[in-house]
C-alpha cells in the first residue's frame, strides 16, 4: 500500500510541476516532497535514531568528550562477560597446589547460587583461565616481585636479594631466621646437612626453591635457610652456600660473645649450642659432618667449591629413583634397556649390595659379583646395562658419594 501511495504522490507532483511552473505553492510542495524523500532514504540507511553529544568538562576545557547514543538489540548470552568476582575466585583457586581444573569446577558450584545464569562461566572459559595462570612462559617471566617489599621491610630475614626487571632470570633471594641458622649450627656438625632443590608446585612463578635441612637429636627434620632463584646452576648454588656458611660463622661469633640471643625453641640446648659455636670460632670455619644431595652435578660442584674436602652422600631414595628412570649424565645417550618390573627390582637389589663395599679390594670383588648378577638378570642386555653403570655410577666422580666409607675416594 505504501509503495502505491508514493507512486501516486510522485506522479501528481510531476504533473502539477509541468502544468504550472511559476506557481509558488506548487514549488513549496515539491520541495517538501523532496525533503520527505531524503528522510525516507536516511531512514533506510540508518534504521536507529542516533544522537551525538559533545561534552566539555570544566576541569579541562581543551578536551571534548563525544558520546554516541543509539539503540541496539539485546546482546546474545554467549557474548556477555562472566562475573568478574567469579573470575577472581577461579584465579585464586588456580594458584593453589594440587587444585585441578575439575576440582575448581566442582568448588565453584557453591558460589553459583547468587549469580544469574548469564554471569556464569562456561567450562571452556574456566579451562582457559587455569591454563593461562599456570602457563610456564608467563610465570617464569614474573618472579616474585613481592619479595622486594619483604627485603625492604625485614632485611634480617633476607639475604642475597637480587632482581633486575630487564633480566628476570637473574632473580634470587635467600630467606632465613634465627631458628634456621642456629639449628644448622647446633646439629649440622653432628647429624649432617641435606641439600635439595625443587621447582614443581612450590610457587606461582615456578622459580626453583633450594632447601638446607638437618635433623635434631630425635632424627626429626629441621628446616634451615631457603633459597629462591631463577635457576639452580653451580654458580647460583655456590653463592647460596657461601653466604650461608658466612652467616653461620658470624652467628657463632655473636653467640660466643653474647651478642645474640638464643632462639626460644633451642633454649633447652643452650649449652650444646654454645659449645658448637665455640668450635666454629676456634676452627674459623663451619664444616658439617656431611652433605646429602640428589644425583646432581650442580649441587656436588657447588659444595666442593665451598668446602673442598666435604663428605658428600647421595640420598638412597633418589639413587633408586634415578635407576628406575635410567637417568644419565650425558643427555645425548638415549639407549635404554627394556626391563620388566621384576628385573628392575633385582637390578636395584644387586646395586644396593654393591654399595656396601667399604674399600678398594672389596669394591673390585663385589663389582665382579654385580656384573655376574646383571648377566643373570638380563643376558641379552647385560653389556648395555654394565656400560650404563660404568659411565654414570662407577666413575671416580660419583663413586665416593655412592658407596659406604670408601677411603680411596680422596
Amino acid at each position: 500500500m505504501e509503495e502505491n501511495n508514493e507512486d501516486d504522490s510522485s506522479s501528481s507532483i510531476s504533473s502539477s510541476s509541468d502544468s504550472s511552473d511559476d506557481s509558488e505553492d506548487t514549488s513549496d510542495q515539491e520541495t517538501s516532497d523532496k525533503e520527505n524523500e531524503d528522510k525516507q532514504k536516511k531512514k533506510a540507511s540508518y534504521p536507529h535514531k542516533v544522537k551525538i553529544y559533545a561534552e566539555v568538562m570544566s576541569n579541562d576545557l581543551n578536551t571534548v568528550n563525544i558520546w554516541w547514543f543509539g539503540k541496539h538489540p539485546e546482546a546474545a548470552v554467549e557474548h556477555l562477560e562472566m562475573s568478574h568476582h567469579l573470575r577472581q575466585i577461579i584465579l585464586q583457586y588456580s594458584m593453589i597446589q594440587n587444585m585441578t581444573t575439575s576440582h575448581i569446577k566442582k568448588t565453584l558450584n557453591h558460589h553459583w547460587d547468587n549469580y544469574p545464569q548469564y554471569r556464569l562461566p562456561f567450562p571452556k572459559q574456566i579451562n582457559n583461565i587455569v591454563a593461562n595462570i599456570r602457563r610456564r612462559e608467563r610465570l617464569t617471566n614474573d618472579p616474585l616481585l613481592a619479595i622486594k617489599q619483604l627485603a625492604i621491610n625485614s632485611p634480617h630475614l633476607i639475604f642475597n636479594y637480587h632482581y633486575e626487571i630487564e633480566d628476570p632470570y637473574s632473580f634470587q633471594v635467600g630467606i632465613h631466621c634465627t631458628y634456621a641458622i642456629q639449628s644448622l649450627l647446633l646439629y649440622g656438625s653432628r647429624n649432617g646437612v641435606g641439600l635439595d632443590s625443587s621447582w614443581r608446585n612450590k610457587n606461582e612463578n615456578r622459580a626453583p626453591v633450594t632447601f638446607l635441612i638437618t635433623s635434631d637429636f630425635h632424627k626429626r627434620l629441621v628446616p634451615g635457610p631457603v633459597y629462591i632463584s631463577a635457576d639452580i646452576k653451580t654458580d647460583t648454588l655456590k653463592l647460596f652456600l657461601k653466604t650461608v656458611k658466612k652467616n653461620l660463622e658470624n652467628e657463632a661469633l655473636a653467640l660466643v660473645n653474647d651478642l645474640h640471643k638464643l632462639d626460644s625453641a633451642l633454649a633447652p640446648f643452650s649449652s650444646d649450642l654454645i659449645q658448637q659455636a665455640q668450635a666454629v670460632v676456634n676452627q674459623k670455619s663451619w664444616d658439617p659432618l656431611f652433605f646429602m644431595i640428589d644425583k646432581s652435578k650442580a649441587e656436588k660442584n657447588a659444595l666442593q667449591q665451598v668446602w673442598s674436602k666435604v663428605s658428600i652422600r647421595l640420598c638412597q631414595f633418589h639413587v633408586i629413583q634415578a635407576l628406575l628412570r635410567w637417568e644419565v649424565d650425558n643427555v645425548t645417550d638415549s639407549s635404554k634397556p627394556k626391563l620388566s618390573r621384576i628385573q628392575k627390582f633385582k637390578l636395584c637389589w644387586a646395586f644396593r649390595e654393591l654399595q656396601r663395599a667399604s674399600d678398594e679390594n672389596e669394591w673390585l670383588q663385589m663389582k665382579k659379583v654385580f656384573e655376574a648378577r646383571v648377566a643373570s638378570i638380563s643376558p641379552s642386555q647385560a653389556s648395555l646395562i654394565i656400560q650404563y653403570f660404568e659411565v654414570n655410577w662407577f666413575s671416580q666422580y660419583w663413586r665416593g658419594s655412592i658407596f659406604a666409607l670408601m677411603s680411596f675416594y680422596y
